[in-house]
């Protein structure tokens, strides 16, 4: 029978209060502290593929990138920059390394940035819009392949991989170029509008 002043997570039944000492001595961490103005933002979209999904034109599509960026700014986060990678990428492309190469090629080109923890790239919309990485499944059931927008962080995705010492390949983030996310649009057509998903988003 268990205390009753017990606390395990029911997912993986780790007890709380041993992961909760874990957290307080990461935040008692000065190392660990970030500056907000540090960090830096890149929204990178598809004009083409939006404009496809919003039913408007393209260059309404950029009309938006002011607006976002005021918007944004309301929000407190000032470092932002957006990216339509339709003027580095063929919007044709359904391969995902040429998506990679744009986003390096738009910071070569446009932005003075320093490549690593402080540095966030969201993608706008789903695989119809920038195409998601696939991985072969480790778990060995279900689907062969997952989803995995974490290969867009490394230039040369084979590279980032290392050897555990137990047989076991890993991901080595702290060679990573930059933070992911992705705003996950519906495929098809859509009656909403972006400025307005964005805000649902954030």
């Amino acid at each position: 029978q268990m205390p009753a002043d017990s606390n395990f997570c029911p997912n993986c039944g780790c007890k709380m209060d041993e992961y909760q000492s874990d957290v307080n001595e990461y935040n008692d961490d000065d190392s660990n502290e970030t500056n907000v103005s540090d960090l830096e933002l890149v929204l990178v979209y598809s004009a083409t593929h939006l404009a496809q999904k919003y039913d408007i034109d393209a260059v309404s599509v950029n009309e938006t990138r002011q607006d976002i960026q005021n918007w944004l700014y309301e929000k407190g986060i000032d470092n932002v920059d957006l990216c339509d990678i339709d003027n580095e990428v063929d919007p044709d492309s359904e391969n995902w390394e040429d998506y990679s190469e744009g986003i390096r090629s738009f910071f070569d080109d446009s932005l003075q940035v320093t490549k690593g923890p402080n540095l966030s790239v969201m993608l706008i919309g789903g695989d119809d819009c920038i195409p998601m990485p696939r991985i072969e499944n480790p778990t060995g059931s279900g689907l062969d392949e997952l989803h995995s927008d974490l290969l867009y962080c490394w230039e040369e995705a084979p590279v980032c991989l290392y050897d555990d010492g137990d047989g076991e390949v890993c991901l080595d983030y702290d060679t990573a170029d930059f933070n992911i996310a992705r705003l996950p649009l519906e495929e098809g057509e859509l009656e909403s509008n972006l400025m307005d998903d964005l805000r649902h988003y954030f």
